[in-house]
């Protein structure tokens, strides 16, 4: 697959490109969310809940997107490498991934377990110990980012990385099946 950046052309070129292209990628995602005390305000899966109704009102309209389900596409990854008990934001693999990508923004020293002893319950997470729903985390974070390494962050990245080209390229095929609804980003 070739590529051009829509950032670079004139709106006549855009225009011909959108029309003759058959895969488009858009980058989105939320770019200022809090990840505990050690990494930077980055971008997370916070935004499955609006891309999923998109998806399928979309689809309605005979348009595919799709978008990468880093908890669904690095699942069994997590599972081989992960040391922590629990943990899906600011975390072991998370800040493993950060260490990969940009050692010099994570600030390790300041890493803290943060799981709250409830358990994952539904909603965000929030500084708020007394809250009925959501996840208490006094520093931001949900699970223990003190085992992360670089190495893991790159075995993370290298499969990640692979299941996306794979998947661009089952969406640019003529036999792509659109995946039926992801239910857990259709609730709250």
């Amino acid at each position: 697959m070739s590529g051009r950046y829509l950032e670079t052309m004139t709106w006549p070129e855009a225009a011909h490109e959108l029309r003759a292209a058959k895969l488009i990628i858009i980058p989105v995602g939320a770019r200022c969310k809090e990840h505990g005390h050690h990494l930077p305000l980055n971008t997370g899966v916070s935004t499955n809940w609006a891309l999923e109704p998109a998806r399928l009102e979309l689809a309605q309209e005979n348009i595919v997107m799709d978008y990468t389900d880093l908890l669904a596409v690095l699942n069994d990854v997590e599972a081989r490498f992960a040391e922590q008990p629990a943990g899906t934001h600011a975390d072991e693999i998370e800040t493993s991934m950060m260490l990969e990508i940009c050692p010099q923004v994570v600030k390790l020293e300041l890493a803290r377990r943060d799981i709250d002893p409830r358990g994952k319950r539904p909603g965000p997470l929030t500084r708020d110990p007394d809250v009925e729903h959501g996840v208490y985390s006094p520093t931001g974070a949900w699970g223990d980012p003190t085992p992360a390494t670089c190495e893991k962050g790159h075995l993370v990245i290298e499969t990640l990385v692979d299941r996306i080209v794979q998947n661009l390229t089952d969406m640019a095929s003529s036999s792509f099946i659109v995946a039926p609804q992801r239910q857990q980003y259709m609730d709250g």
